[in-house]
């Protein structure tokens, strides 16, 4: 063990970080141990963003939940390749379950989620354990998309009482803490699969009055500040959930019962869908919960309990998370794949 004379109680803390930044994170606590030194060091505000820096930081798939059917719902965060519980908080919580883009992350640093009752925005980082209350949905609404893009949130769509379906869209500057207007989507949604790719803001499907499923892909430049439609998808649906990978916007969506389903895949290179056949068969007890893009693969989870991860090159196999998910949480969870330490 170092002691007060150790060397490297001399060394530079450049030269410190740069040792200890390979260092594996789950050895981050048995090697903080080790001396004081170490400990100043990899408990420190610059110790992750080195990590980041040099390639060693470790990614992780987050998952944000409360129970179901009890009085308490705590909010528990876990990690899916780990059994237990990262970090509880107490409290009565519900998380958005019904907002097609639940979650979603800034560079892989934090994970942005929507709660109900109330309608509330709330901040997560994994790597600290902390969490706060972020902001509220601009028009209290539910079952909204939220994407962040360019150092800001943006929230488009949902369902209030009274006039229903909306077509708004606003983004947050968390600077200021204020919501700012922009230009209206084209069409009104809620229940709608989204996702950025670029400063392109992709919103498709969804539900908009009187239960219809919209074949629409409604497109928003972001630093142009105009709507643009998409071709369109070449099927309808609902309960959608959607991941960016490759420069391309995969979507999920809910098909006929006991049928094989598929996942659409838009190229906004050439403005065209194609459609892929995923592993899993359609049916009444079954369906796409949530999906994220986790180093280089997209991870999806379904409402059974099960969850398959597709490759780059299109071939799918299954994923096993430390936890059953679903069980877990009853369906009231949102994900992410952040940054862990």
């Amino acid at each position: 063990m170092a002691t007060n004379s150790s060397r490297f109680r001399a060394l530079p803390d450049d030269v410190l970080h740069r040792v200890l930044a390979g260092v594996a994170l789950d050895d981050h606590i048995p090697t903080a141990a080790v001396c004081k030194t170490f400990r100043a060091v990899i408990c420190g505000p610059r110790f992750l963003a080195l990590r980041q820096r040099y390639g060693f930081a470790q990614r992780g798939i987050v998952v944000v939940g409360s129970p179901t059917g009890v009085a308490q719902k705590p909010l528990r965060i876990q990690v899916t390749h780990k059994g237990g519980v990262l970090a509880r908080f107490p409290g009565d919580w519900e998380v958005e379950s019904r907002a097609s883009t639940g979650s979603t992350t800034n560079g892989g640093t934090r994970l942005f989620v929507s709660t109900r009752d109330p309608h509330q925005i709330l901040a997560i980082d994994a790597s600290s354990r902390r969490w706060r209350r972020l902001t509220t949905p601009p028009l209290g609404q539910g079952s909204y998309c939220m994407e962040w893009c360019g150092g800001r949130l943006y929230v488009a769509g949902g369902y209030i009482q009274g006039p229903n379906d909306l077509n708004s869209l606003h983004v947050f500057n968390e600077t200021t803490g204020l919501w700012e207007e922009l230009p209206p989507m084209p069409y009104s949604c809620m229940c709608q699969a989204s996702g950025v790719i670029g400063n392109q803001l992709f919103i498709a499907g969804g539900c908009g009055s009187g239960a219809t499923y919209a074949h629409r892909l409604q497109i928003y430049d972001t630093a142009a500040r105009t709507w643009r439609l998409g071709a369109p998808l070449p099927l309808s649906f609902s309960s959608t959930t959607a991941v960016v990978l490759d420069g391309k916007f995969h979507v999920f969506f809910v098909s006929m019962p006991g049928l094989y389903g598929s996942m659409l895949v838009y190229d906004p290179q050439s403005n065209t869908w194609a459609e892929e056949t995923v592993p899993w068969r359609y049916g009444q007890f079954c369906r796409v919960d949530t999906a994220c893009a986790h180093n280089g693969r997209i991870i999806i989870f379904l409402n059974t309990g099960d969850a398959y991860a597709r490759a780059s090159d299109g071939s799918w196999s299954l994923y096993e998370p430390a936890d059953l998910l679903p069980q877990t949480h009853q369906g009231s969870y949102a994900l992410g794949s952040v940054v862990l330490g």
